[in-house]
């Protein structure tokens, strides 16, 4: 067997992708498990006791509303994702091991959908209205590290398909069947 240490952390691509697997499950957890209690305290009396929340009280009662409701999209938007990435983690726990390279693919494609949506979220935050300015910042900058690893942890994550024999063929040309994802390829395709 051919080992190819081009990967993570000069470890061999498995080892890279059950290390990134450990990380998201945790991560996932510990994200749900913060977005849910901030959904929950996300509440008109909650917002009245910072000084942000008693001002946009102060303009009315709509603004105020209208600040709850955005954040608690957001906070769904981010369960939603993480209860992905969850799932999805333990079917490339089962692709690793068994090499079972579609459920690979699998967790590629949701990674990308979510990593648009963690795009999207920390688009929004920067003008959303939060209680607290620590609150936001953290937000940001939270999902913007989100953003750089999910995008580093894609490029492991293929690196590790592209060298699976089974890989899932998105095309074909002359009867011969290619994946998208072949960095490396016939040089026919590329005429």
């Amino acid at each position: 067997m051919e080992v190819n240490w081009k990967s993570c952390m000069c470890l061999a691509p498995k080892t890279a992708c059950l290390l990134i697997i450990m990380y998201y499950i945790i991560f996932s957890i510990i994200a749900t498990v913060l977005a849910s209690i901030g959904y929950n305290l996300l509440t008109p009396d909650n917002m009245l006791t910072t000084e942000s929340g008693r001002k946009e009280a102060d303009v009315g009662d709509d603004v105020l509303l209208e600040g709850i409701t955005s954040a608690k999209v957001l906070l769904i938007g981010i369960i939603s994702t993480s209860i992905l990435s969850f799932v999805t983690n333990i079917l490339l726990i089962v692709g690793v091991t068994e090499d079972k390279s579609h459920w690979i693919y699998v967790w590629l494609n949701a990674h990308v959908l979510i990593l648009g949506i963690h795009i999207l979220v920390c688009f929004c935050n920067m003008f959303l209205e939060l209680p607290d300015e620590l609150q936001k910042n953290i937000s940001i900058y939270g999902t913007a590290m989100n953003i750089v690893l999910t995008l580093y942890f894609l490029v492991v994550v293929n690196e590790f398909y592209i060298g699976k024999a089974d890989k899932i063929p998105v095309g074909f040309y002359e009867s011969k069947s290619y994946s998208f994802f072949k960095s490396y390829g016939d040089q026919r395709f590329v005429q």
